[in-house]
Formats: C-alpha cells, structure tokens, sequence
C-alpha cells in the first residue's frame, strides 16, 4: 500500500520536472534570442496572406529580422488613406517583392523612396511604397490582391513584379497541381475566376479555429517554433531528394519551359491566361486613374556572372538565351499599351562586369532570391524607369 501511495507522487515529480525543463528551454531560446514564427495565414480570397502583427528571424535564405504590419504587409506601418502632397506606389508580387531574405532596410522597395526624392517629376512630394508582395503568390492571385487590398490605399501607380521562373507555371492548374490557390479560366472568350478551391476541405480545415490556434502557439513559443524548424529542415531534405532521383533543376519551384517559346498546349494555354491577366490588370489601373509598371524580375542562371554557365543553360534548353520571358512580356505591352522594364539584360550586364553574384547567400550563390547588392540594383533600375513614365507628358 506505502509503495502504491508512492506513483502518484513520483508521476507528479516526473510532471514537474518535464514543465520545468520545457520552461527552461523555452527561456534559454529567448535568451539567445531564438525565433522561426510562422509568417502566413488563410483565407478566402488569395488561399493565403502574411500573418498581421507577426516578428521573427527568416533565415531559410539569408538572415533577416522580419515584422509583418497590422495589416499583413511586410513593411512599416501605413495608413488607409494616402497622406497629403504624396505620391504612392503599390508593389504587387511574391517572394521577390516580400523578400523575406534581406532586412527591411535593403528591399528594393523601401529603397525606392529615396531614389526617387531626385525625380524632377516628384519634386516637393513625398513619396511612400507599399509592399503587399506574398511569397508564392502566381499572377491570378496579385490580380485578386489588388481588387481585394490595394485600392484601399489609394495609389498612384502599380508596380507588378512578375517573375518568369515561376509565374507562368502558378497560373495553371493543370502545371501548378494545387487546389487550394484561386486561378483565372477561359469561359469561351470571358476570363473569369475560379475560386473552386474555396469549397476543397483541406482548405476550409485551414480556416478552423483550432489550426488558427495551432499556429498562434507556435508563434507564441520558441520551442515550438524550434520543433516546427525541425519538422521543416526534414522535409525540405526529403523533397530535395526526391527532386535530385527524378533529376528535377537545381532550383525547386522553377520550370525550364518558362524560357523557351512554348511547345506543349498546357504552356501555350498558361502563357495566355498570364497575359491576360496582366492585361485586365492594365484595364483596372487604368480605369483607377493610376499607372502601370511590369517589372520582369530575374532568375539565378540568366544573370549568373560567369558566361559560360549561362551559355551552357541556354543550350539545354535549346534557345539563343534567356530572355524570352522580358521579350513575349515586352510585346505583350506593346500591343496593350503599358510599359515594361525587363530586368534580366542589366543584371546580367553588371553581374558580368562587376563579377558579383545578384542571387544567393553563403552557399547558394547565383540560386535563389535576390541578395542585397541585387535588391540594390533593382532598386536603382526601376527608379529610373519610374522617374522616366512620370516625366512624359
């Protein structure tokens, strides 16, 4: 009987020491100053957005301290109606305009506002950009995201940045295989949304309460958040090798067809929906009174600064070069009467010049996002192209 009176008290002592140990552990992480949060939430009109009010280090890629405003935006703080005297631009796009990768301070988004303080155009006003880009984010989405969020703010001009490694391919069902995102369909003629994916039970598991809280206390705890990272490397190691048996490309998420003229129908098809996509984002600026700029940004091997790595990939896929995606967007403008700045042909041009790799961190180099001298020039190459539009009458 004395011994059985005894668990009791020992299973106690047992509990007490585990919450003890997890409180220490939990301290120990802050102290040192441990996060990995989880930055996105769901809903029902992109399939997902930032999640407001969210901090922590990003350090999948680069490393930077990241804090998601009140309204899920990565940025400072804004308010819904526009200041007087200023001229605002709104960034729309995915993980290139969120750039989760370098600290706030060198986005190019943020850096735009002071390079172009010296735009005779702007001179006397202030100027404030916006970023309401999401990480992997397709065209269909940024399009619902600028009926839905970015008129709020009434700006005077929109920036998408599309990003032909991906975009095309997020715009396709049939190539994206993903239910739980929006996309835009033909109905003969008419281009019309398709929120099916509203109806998808693993969407709507996603709007529960307790998946909301899930994520809350992840983001509540270090230790959470550190078991999450676990959980996270080791599914990003399986993927990876899954991709390495198939012989996938070196980067996850891009498809080689994105830089050749498209030869199979399920492309042809992806290539126009995009377009008219963009097209009926045109339309919508417009009849907003407010300006369009498409900015194409690049992709890792297109401005890699050694020519011979280039060249090689350009063989692969059998074209001239890689800037296919900049030339059919650059027609596509032409004909519907809006500008834009191809990034890939400069970056590539002072890559080479300069020997500097605009893409990577550590020992990604040439792969990835942009890293900070590539968020430097960006920054510099569309405040000159933007300065250039408002200068013509």
């Amino acid at each position: 009987m004395v011994a059985a009176k005894r668990w009791p008290a020992k299973l106690l002592l047992v509990f007490l020491s585990l919450i003890f140990a997890l409180l220490v552990a939990e301290a120990a992480l802050r102290i040192v100053g441990y996060s990995n949060p989880y930055f996105y939430t769901f809903e029902d009109e992109m399939g997902w957005m930032l999640r407001p009010n969210t901090s922590g280090w990003f350090r999948k890629e680069g490393a930077a301290y990241v804090r998601i405003n009140s309204a899920g935006l990565r940025d400072r703080e804004h308010t819904l109606q526009k200041p007087a005297n200023t001229y605002r631009i709104a960034i729309v796009g995915d993980s290139f305009a969120e750039a989760l990768q370098v600290p706030f301070e060198q986005t190019f988004w943020h850096l735009l506002e002071s390079k172009l303080t010296n735009c005779p155009a702007l001179a006397g006003r202030q100027i404030e950009v916006l970023n309401f880009g999401v990480s992997n984010y397709g065209t269909a989405q940024e399009l619902i995201a600028l009926r839905t969020r970015v008129w709020a703010y009434a700006p005077d001009m929109i920036v998408l940045a599309f990003t032909p490694a991906n975009d095309v391919r997020n715009n396709s069902r049939a190539l994206e295989g993903d239910e739980l995102r929006p996309y835009f369909i033909y109905q003969g003629d008419q281009l019309v949304a398709d929120m099916s994916f509203r109806d998808v039970p693993a969407h709507r598991q996603k709007l529960t309460r307790l998946n909301n809280a899930l994520y809350t206390a992840i983001n509540h705890s270090r230790l959470l958040q550190l078991l999450n990272a676990i959980r996270e490397a080791r599914q990003t190691r399986r993927i990876a090798a899954q991709q390495q048996a198939r012989g996938d490309a070196a980067e996850s998420g891009v498809e080689d067809q994105s830089f050749m003229p498209p030869k199979e129908q399920t492309w042809q098809e992806a290539w126009r929906v995009t377009e008219a996509i963009i097209a009926q984002m045109n339309s919508e600026v417009r009849a907003h009174n407010a300006k369009f700029l498409v900015v194409s940004v690049t992709y890792g091997p297109q401005v890699h600064p050694d020519a011979s790595v280039r060249t090689a990939y350009a063989q692969r896929l059998g074209g001239p070069d890689l800037f296919y995606p900049g030339r059919r967007l650059e027609a596509l403008g032409t004909r519907a009467g809006f500008p834009v700045l191809d990034l890939a042909p400069p970056f590539q041009a002072y890559a080479a010049e300069h020997h500097t790799p605009l893409h990577g961190f550590g020992q990604t180099l040439n792969l990835g996002h942009w890293n900070q001298a590539g968020h430097e020039l960006a920054s510099d190459l569309i405040a000159q192209r933007i300065c250039t539009l408002l200068q013509r009458p």
